[in-house]
C-alpha cells in the first residue's frame, strides 16, 4: 500500500507538473507552441492549429525539435507505473501517449508552415532516426511539401527505398516523385523499387513513375498486374495509377467498374470510402458503379453514406456549380 501511495504522488506531480507548465506565461516562441501542441489534442483543435500557423517560421524549430524528442528515463517510468495503476485513478492522469500524439501534431503542423532556408536540412537527421515512427513522420512531410526541397536533400530520400517499413518506403517514394524528372538517381531508384517484396510498394513505385512518363513499360505492368491482387489497398492504387494512364480511354469503365465494385459491395468500410473518394474525383469514367454507389446511400456508417451521396452526384453528373 505504502508503494502504491508513493507512485501515485508522484505520478500526480508529474501530471501537475504538465498541466502547471501549460499555464505559464509565454515568454518565447518555443514556450508558446509547446502549450499550444497541447491544446491540439483538446477539443479546441482548429483554434490552436490557428494560433500556430500564426507565429509563421518561428515555430518551426520547435515542431521539428518535438519531432525528434527522444523519451527520457521518466518518461519510462510514468509509462511502467500507469500501466500498473488502478483504472479509477488512470482516468485523472495523462495517458503515455500524450508525447506520442504531440510528436504525429508536430508532423501533421509541419505540412501546413512555411519552409525556412534550413527547414528541410534540419529534417534529414531525423530520416536516419531509428525510430520507424520518426522515419515515417518525416518522410510524409517530404512526401506533401519535398517539391520544395533542394535537390541535394531530396536525395537524401533515397536510402529509405531500402528501409524496414513499408510505410516509410511508401513515403519517400512519393517525395522522389515530385522531382523525379530533374533526378536522374530519383529514377533509377524508383525503378528498383517495383522489385521490393511488398506489393503495395511495388504499385506506388509504378504509380509515381507512371506520373512523370505515362508509357513506361515496366510501371505499367506492375499496375495492371495489381489490379488482380487479393489484397484490396493494393486494387485501390492500382485503380488510381491505371486512371492517371487510361482515364480517357473508352475501355476504362469496362475493365475498371467491376474492380471498384467489388470494393463497394465488400465490408471493408475504410476501403469502401476511400473508394468513394477515388470516384468523386474520375467518377465520370466509371459510370457502371453507380448501382453499387446507391446501395451505399443507405449504409449504417454515416460517413459512407456522405462519400456514396458526393459520389453520385459526380457518377450522374448531378455536381452543384460553385
Amino acid at each position: 500500500m505504502k508503494r502504491w501511495g508513493i507512485a501515485l504522488i508522484l505520478l500526480l506531480l508529474m501530471d501537475w507538473a504538465g498541466e502547471g507548465f501549460a499555464q505559464v506565461t509565454n515568454q518565447t516562441p518555443r514556450e508558446q507552441v509547446l502549450q499550444l501542441l497541447q491544446g491540439v489534442i483538446s477539443t479546441n483543435q482548429p483554434a490552436v492549429i490557428k494560433s500556430i500557423q500564426a507565429m509563421g517560421t518561428n515555430a518551426i524549430p520547435t515542431l521539428i525539435e518535438v519531432l525528434g524528442y527522444r523519451q527520457q528515463a521518466m518518461d519510462a517510468w510514468y509509462e511502467k507505473v500507469y500501466l500498473t495503476t488502478p483504472a479509477t485513478l488512470q482516468k485523472h492522469l495523462s495517458k503515455p501517449e500524450f508525447i506520442t500524439k504531440l510528436r504525429s501534431e508536430a508532423s501533421f503542423l509541419l505540412m501546413l508552415m512555411p519552409e525556412t532556408k534550413d527547414y528541410f536540412q534540419d529534417l534529414v537527421p531525423l530520416l536516419r532516426d531509428e525510430r520507424a515512427e520518426t522515419r515515417r513522420s518525416v518522410a510524409s512531410i517530404f512526401s506533401m511539401r519535398g517539391q520544395n526541397a533542394p535537390a541535394a536533400i531530396q536525395l537524401e530520400l533515397i536510402p529509405l527505398l531500402k528501409d524496414d517499413d513499408a510505410m516509410v518506403r511508401e513515403y519517400a517514394m512519393v517525395g522522389l516523385g515530385q522531382r523525379i524528372n530533374d533526378l536522374p538517381r530519383a529514377k533509377a531508384a524508383l525503378e528498383n523499387a517495383m522489385q521490393d517484396q511488398d506489393e503495395r510498394v511495388r504499385v506506388r513505385a509504378g504509380e509515381t513513375l507512371l506520373r512523370s512518363d505515362k508509357n513506361h513499360p515496366e510501371a505499367w505492368a506492375v499496375v495492371t498486374a495489381s489490379l488482380k491482387s487479393t489484397n484490396e489497398a493494393v486494387r485501390l492504387n492500382a485503380i488510381g495509377a491505371y486512371l492517371i494512364v487510361r482515364k480517357n480511354s473508352p475501355e476504362v469503365d469496362r475493365e475498371i467498374s467491376p474492380i471498384v465494385n467489388g470494393i463497394l459491395s465488400g465490408t471493408n468500410s475504410q476501403m469502401q470510402a476511400m473508394t468513394l473518394m477515388l470516384l468523386q474525383g474520375n467518377g465520370k469514367v466509371l459510370t457502371s458503379t453507380v448501382p453499387e454507389v446507391q446501395k451505399l446511400l443507405t449504409n449504417t456508417n454515416n460517413f459512407i453514406q456522405m462519400e456514396a451521396g458526393k459520389a453520385l452526384r459526380v457518377l450522374t453528373n448531378n455536381v452543384p456549380k460553385l
